[in-house]
């Protein structure tokens, strides 16, 4: 893998424990529709399972999951919608020689340009994980989320099947219990090496991240990536927990993944998980959310306070502060991959 995103621009995330993902799925809660695949592989028969059909080598497996993308988004999204769903790779320069033809104009274009694309990032460090032993394959799980694929039908399940990081989504999980649904790691010590998908993969690398992160350059627990975006070697080192200490490094020292690193006392900390109502206060001076806006938004680079949602028409930075669910500089209909 040669693509690798900006991790000095994006460690603030990390450590700060504010995930902003502006997604176009309309319901975030539909994202963990398959956490509870994640807790076991199943070695057992595919029978009854997506993943029954094809090969087991890397370039199967991604050839399954491009077909399954593009068999959904050819049936429901138009040119604008494909040019949405794709703009995750055409937005990166590093990938300009391989998005001169987007968006595709039939399923076997998107079959063979979604396979490459996902191949550099975010999926394919994965199965190649999977392929070398790094990490464990779960069976179920992945034929769920190309049954996903298969089952929706255009508008919400469609945005919610394509853009579902819990499975082939571009964006990373959120950590935690959000996890990719169709591969395990158990490993806690050892040799490791980072994850193209996100700023936290690559951090926790193929390590357990409930328990452990990859320490990289021989053990000075340094970044991901050297010169040349080439991916550095690493051990696996306990994370620490509620109360212990963290920090962005180097040397980097990672929380058990769904804690915060608080950057104010350097100590790992449990997310808030309070309810909060609208006008209240939702993140401090550690950029730490204390809790969940409910029916609004945590206005998160302006007042610090959960704000009504807005109406079509209105000014937005993100889709989050939507009441569609979708954002253009002004709240627009989602739309998206609606089959119109």
């Amino acid at each position: 893998m040669t693509i690798r995103a900006s991790l000095l621009l994006l460690l603030f995330l990390l450590f700060s424990g504010s995930s902003c993902v502006d997604s176009p799925i309309d319901d975030t809660q539909a994202l963990v529709s398959h956490e509870q695949d994640t807790t076991s592989s199943d070695p057992g028969d595919d029978d009854d399972s997506n993943d029954g059909r094809g090969g087991d080598s890397a370039a199967d497996r991604m050839d399954r999951i491009a077909v399954g993308v593009c068999e959904l988004a050819m049936r429901c999204c138009d040119p604008g919608s494909l040019n949405i769903y794709f703009g995750f790779w055409t937005a990166n320069p590093q990938l300009a020689h391989l998005v001169s033809d987007l968006p595709p104009s039939d399923l076997e274009a998107c079959r063979q340009k979604a396979s490459v694309l996902m191949t550099e990032i975010p999926l394919g460090d994965w199965l190649e994980a999977v392929a070398d032993g790094s990490v464990s394959f779960n069976k179920k799980a992945f034929g769920s989320c190309l049954d996903a694929l298969q089952a929706a039908s255009c508008g919400t399940e469609a945005r919610t099947a394509l853009f579902d990081s819990t499975c082939f989504g571009q964006a990373p999980p959120f950590g935690g219990k959000h996890q990719r649904a169709f591969v395990e790691r158990t490993q806690t010590e050892g040799p490791c090496k980072p994850i193209n998908d996100g700023i936290g993969s690559s951090f926790y690398g193929t390590c357990d991240p409930a328990l452990a992160f990859c320490c990289y350059e021989n053990d000075e627990c340094g970044f991901p990536y050297g010169e040349n975006q080439v991916a550095n070697s690493g051990v696996c080192l306990a994370a620490s927990g509620v109360g212990e200490v963290c920090s962005p490094g180097p040397p980097v020292q990672l929380c058990e993944t769904g804690l915060n690193c608080d950057p104010i006392s350097g100590h790992c900390i449990a997310p808030a998980d309070d309810q909060l109502a609208l006008g209240q206060e939702c993140i401090d001076d550690g950029w730490n959310l204390l809790g969940d806006c409910v029916q609004s938004f945590c206005d998160v680079l302006g007042t610090g306070l959960c704000e009504a949602m807005k109406a079509e028409g209105e000014t937005c930075f993100g889709a989050e502060e939507c009441v569609s669910g979708a954002c253009d500089g002004t709240c627009t209909p989602n739309e998206l991959c609606s089959g119109t």
